[in-house]
């Protein structure tokens, strides 16, 4: 098999998406106790911050940054975790004590069945569904 060379293969890979913050330890702990990610790694940045790398699914890591300098904010950010039963993880995060906006909700004409919260920081958070033609939920 020969690589295409204008294919960057990005799709081969796994994605991680940094969110940044002024109390890694929190943060930490809420994504780990609370929402079950598993922690991979912590790194040292030269610029005198931490990284915490945690595991959200197969392809997609989450790293918790503290890093000086970087910027802060939560505007037009929503973090979303696709699960196959909406309803279980509602209830088990919830009784981790997870305080939910408002019960889950259809969005997307009726594509997907969703509900949000917030993480420690302010971060918007999702756990959705997908749902096919009659309801039935599904991982993409």
């Amino acid at each position: 098999m020969t690589a295409d060379p204008g294919n960057p293969g990005l799709a081969a890979g796994r994605t991680i998406t940094f969110l940044y913050t002024r109390d890694l330890p929190r943060l930490a702990r809420f994504y780990e106790e609370v929402l079950g990610l598993e922690h991979l790694v912590s790194q040292q940045s030269p610029a005198g911050g931490r990284v915490r790398l945690l595991r959200a699914s197969a392809t997609a890591l989450l790293g918790l940054c503290d890093i000086p300098g970087r910027p802060l904010g939560t505007a037009g950010v929503l973090v979303s975790f696709a699960v196959a039963d909406l309803d279980a993880a509602v209830t088990a995060l919830a009784a981790r004590g997870v305080a939910f906006e408002g019960p889950p909700s259809l969005g997307m004409g009726g594509t997907v069945r969703s509900a949000f919260f917030r993480d420690p920081e302010g971060y918007r958070l999702e756990v959705q569904s997908f749902l096919r033609d009659g309801g039935a939920a599904w991982l993409p």
